[in-house]
């Protein structure tokens, strides 16, 4: 592998994966036990928690009724939403919402690249006002800035001639057509089976 290009192959993903998830098990009861022994009444009090829900996953569409949704998740105990995105609302409308449902919401998700529909860090000030309207103390980026395929295969191109230089347009967009491949023409033989 050339030390220019980083390609995330399945086993490293799911080997940084486990790693993550094993640093998260072995850091969740000391950050419990900080957050309980920060409280200077009583540094017994376990840590309360807050069922929340990430707004992503009710597939909600910037059309449907958005203070609707938040009155009926308060209704069913939710005290906390994540946001997905604005839903073509402004951060003030989804405070009243979140207001009038009595819920909080302490993040919001931005994508890295702009987008239709979402909050994304080209505008990292205006992602911050929103946030601060919203009253979120978190901006998540639920994924990562990954090159585009165009880049990627500029990158391998590169690294095959041994030097860095533009690689020709034709090679890339060629590279990027789905390969056609014939199928092997076989001939079936039939051998009689012996009694």
């Amino acid at each position: 592998m050339n030390d220019h290009v980083l390609l995330l192959s399945r086993r490293r993903m799911l080997a940084s994966m486990a790693a993550a998830t094993f640093v998260a098990a072995l850091a969740k009861p000391l950050v419990g036990r900080a957050a309980a022994t920060s409280d200077k009444a009583d540094s017994t009090a376990p840590v309360r928690w807050v069922p929340g829900m990430e707004l992503y996953t009710l597939g909600l569409k910037p059309t449907d009724d958005i203070a609707g949704a938040f009155k009926a998740l308060a209704a069913i105990g939710y005290r906390e939403v994540e946001f997905s995105g604005p839903y073509d609302r402004t951060a003030a409308e989804l405070r009243r919402a979140l207001d009038a449902a009595g819920l909080t919401g302490p993040a919001a998700h931005a994508l890295p690249r702009p987008a239709k529909g979402a909050w994304d860090l080209g505008d990292v000030s205006k992602f911050a006002a929103d946030l601060h309207t919203l009253g979120a103390r978190y901006g998540v980026v639920p994924i990562p800035l990954l090159p585009s395929s165009r880049s990627l295969l500029v990158a391998k191109h590169q690294g095959r001639q041994g030097r860095r230089r533009q690689a020709p347009r034709e090679q890339v967009s060629r590279a990027l057509e789905p390969r056609r491949r014939r199928a092997p023409q076989r001939r079936s033989q039939l051998h009689p089976v012996p009694p």
